[in-house]
């Protein structure tokens, strides 16, 4: 075994030797290994990971000068204990009779960080072929794929049942929906309003079990928001990483305030991101101080005089040190905001689109539906009917 990962040997398709502390029944050797590793054996690269519907990771590398394949995993990306576990061998559609078995070896499969297990399967592919890997080209290609992206949903689902007792308080579809568009736009004053409306910081019950199911609840926000994230410009690496650190710290957290806090900060962390994308990576406070004021007054009219009045400063020095930072001019950054939220109105409202222009203080229907065109290269329209297709 490598770092407690079980460890199969192949030679062409014929297993020559494994190295497994919890042996299985032979349906459940094929659930659990088998169809992955047939998956995987179809991969064009030689080193190659794949994470499965039940978020486990898997890795294959073959050697190059032979028929030698080596096979490792499962390992666990999120903490799974055996109410979970049961639930997953209910929608396995493994035999009943299979069940604790299933339970059994979901549970005991070991934790470990994606990025944690990249490395292992670099060192197998240098010992094996003797070339070292980059973690990169692991990256957006194998990462970001369908099976990952169904296995995040399926995850997430899954744990949406669990955890319904508290789901509820937080009418979690309709919440889901506004927290990502949140965040993946990089809005975090509309963030911390969405926080302080939902109210979470009231749920004052602190016993072991709602413990765990906060626990879990926090676990499926931070498996939902990195899933969401990945289609924006950050690094998908750090995006891991960063899904992994929260999950251990949800994991050592030792009260529900303390859990609720974490995630609190977890949406922030990741929105802030992508605002700090948005706006040229720039780490300006004037920058930061526009973003905040720009979101918190998206619905109003904003001049540039106002807003340097508002940062106590003259509007050319605003415009200048701006565009700088940023690489844009104030202007169509102000105007990006607004469609932003536009976009958020269309695509969850039915609200009309003079009554969106009038909204967001646009001069006129024509000019929103002018500026709407110019940023996003659709009519709003267009736009509106788009998403009710998806």
């Amino acid at each position: 075994m490598v770092y407690a990962l079980p460890v199969r040997l192949y030679k062409g398709d014929e297993q020559v030797a494994c190295f497994e502390n919890f042996p299985l029944n032979k349906k459940l050797e094929d659930y659990f290994i088998g169809n992955t590793y047939r998956i995987l054996k179809k991969s064009g690269k030689t080193t190659d990971v794949h994470i499965s519907l039940n978020l486990f990771e898997y890795g294959i590398c073959k050697n190059l000068e032979g028929e030698l394949t080596v096979f490792v995993g499962p390992a666990r990306t999120l903490p799974v204990n055996e109410t979970m576990a049961h639930t997953l061998a209910e929608r396995s559609g493994a035999d009943k009779e299979d069940w604790p078995e299933f339970i059994k070896y979901t549970t005991a499969v070991g934790l470990m960080q994606i990025k944690r297990f990249l490395h292992i399967m670099i060192v197998i592919h240098e010992a094996l072929n003797g070339t070292k890997l980059d973690i990169s080209e692991f990256y957006m290609d194998d990462m970001e794929r369908e099976t990952n992206e169904k296995a995040l949903s399926d995850l997430t689902e899954h744990l949406r049942r669990v955890t319904y007792e508290f789901e509820t308080k937080m009418d979690y579809y309709d919440s889901e929906q506004r927290i990502l568009f949140y965040i993946t736009n990089g809005m975090t004053e509309q963030v911390k309003t969405f926080w302080q409306e939902a109210n979470v910081d009231q749920y004052t019950a602190d016993d072991k079990e709602t413990l765990r199911i906060v626990k879990n609840f926090c676990i499926a926000s931070v498996a939902i928001v990195t899933r969401a994230v990945l289609a924006s410009d950050l690094n998908p690496e750090d995006i891991y990483f960063l899904r992994d650190e929260y999950i251990m710290q949800v994991e050592m957290c030792k009260s529900v305030p303390e859990t609720l806090k974490l995630r609190y900060n977890m949406l922030i962390d990741f929105s802030e991101r992508i605002r700090k994308l948005k706006c040229g990576d720039s780490d300006h406070p004037l920058v930061g101080r526009v973003a905040s004021y720009v979101q918190k007054n998206v619905e109003k009219r904003i001049t540039l005089d106002d807003l340097a009045e508002e940062m106590k400063t003259n509007r050319a020095y605003l415009c200048r040190k701006f565009r700088e930072e940023t690489g844009m001019h104030l202007t169509e950054y102000i105007h990006r905001q607004k469609i932003t939220e536009a976009k958020r109105l269309l695509r969850f409202t039915d609200s009309s689109l003079i009554d969106i222009a009038h909204h967001l203080s646009f001069s006129s229907q024509s000019h929103f539906q002018k500026v709407f065109k110019e940023i996003e290269g659709i009519t709003p329209l267009e736009y509106r009917n788009k998403k009710l297709l998806e």
